[in-house]
């Protein structure tokens, strides 16, 4: 087993581990003999692994300080999501995302613990895009004036079961939720925007691997197919999986997102870096993950009944 500071088994720092991609990375370090410990505001539920738990947030220097101590290494993932949402609380978002990721370097730096930061897969003009890219800017200074080593993970977009159907509106949960209450699909603009659909499952692997890697890579990194498929062959894909009889709702794009986007990394520098490519055929990842929202969508309607 790998050890720690002072000899202990290892424990590794998961900021937002209550969260979506969050829970999965705390599995993955369980599964792997390492101790996760998780700082976030909400405890995290139905994992199969039991974390060390801290509440508390990111923006609280002690709160961040008390959870690091005798980690080996920290993957900062808490911050606030949305692109539309954030339009109306940058403020409250720049706090969150970049302040909050300079408490998480900062006490990094003091205790020498390795670094895993997330990045956004676009580059768009809002306020979430923003900041996750100033904060990720401030994480690779660290690592070149300060000799911490940060590994930055751009994210593709993530899906798979646990995302959240909430306001947020992420695009595979949004319509297959949608679908399952017999609903039009909702679609953002004409629906040629192009994604780079990754499963949580391989995200989550390949942030768990940058963080544990022996020689640390020192800047980015995709979690990506490589691959691209437009929102209406999505929304087609889970109408066929789901209720093909529900029709496309067309809607205007929201704030913050252009038209006509196109998301989509490169995995080469995984693999060689790594050792590790995504593993989860999009047909599959969608199979599970509808399979997942059904039997919720069940369970709900049996306690409302």
């Amino acid at each position: 087993m790998t050890l720690g500071k002072g000899g202990d088994s290892m424990r590794a720092l998961v900021t937002g581990g209550a969260g979506f991609i969050g829970g999965y990375v705390v599995e993955r370090f369980a599964r792997r003999g390492i101790e996760p410990v998780v700082l976030d505001l909400v405890w995290p539920e139905g994992l199969e692994a039991t974390p060390l738990y801290y509440p508390g947030d990111v923006r609280d220097p002690e709160a961040v300080a008390a959870a690091m101590e005798g980690c080996s290494v920290v993957v900062h993932l808490a911050g606030i999501l949305g692109t539309d949402l954030t339009m109306d609380s940058p403020v409250e978002t720049v706090e969150n995302n970049l302040i909050g990721t300079l408490r998480v370097l900062e006490e990094a730096r003091r205790q020498r613990v390795r670094v895993v930061l997330i990045n956004v897969g676009n580059d768009w003009d809002n306020p979430y895009t923003i900041t996750k890219q100033a904060a990720v800017r401030f994480g690779l200074m660290y690592g070149r004036e300060f000799g911490l080593p940060v590994t930055v993970v751009r994210a593709m977009n993530g899906y798979g079961p646990r995302q959240k159907a909430d306001e947020t509106k992420k695009l595979v949960p949004t319509l297959i939720c949608a679908a399952l209450r017999g609903e039009p699909l909702p679609v953002y603009g004409d629906g040629e925007q192009e994604v780079d659909l990754v499963y949580v499952e391989d995200v989550a692997e390949v942030l768990v691997r940058a963080a544990l890697v022996p020689e640390p890579f020192r800047g980015q990194l995709d979690a990506a197919t490589g691959q691209t498929i437009r929102v209406n062959e999505v929304a087609q894909r889970i109408r066929e999986l789901v209720n093909p009889g529900v029709p496309v709702a067309y809607l205007p794009m929201r704030r913050g997102e252009p038209p006509r986007s196109r998301t989509v990394g490169d995995p080469e520098a995984v693999a060689r870096h790594l050792g590790y490519v995504p593993q989860t055929p999009l047909d599959e990842g969608l199979r599970r993950t509808v399979e997942w929202y059904r039997v919720r969508s069940r369970a709900a309607a049996q306690v409302a009944v």
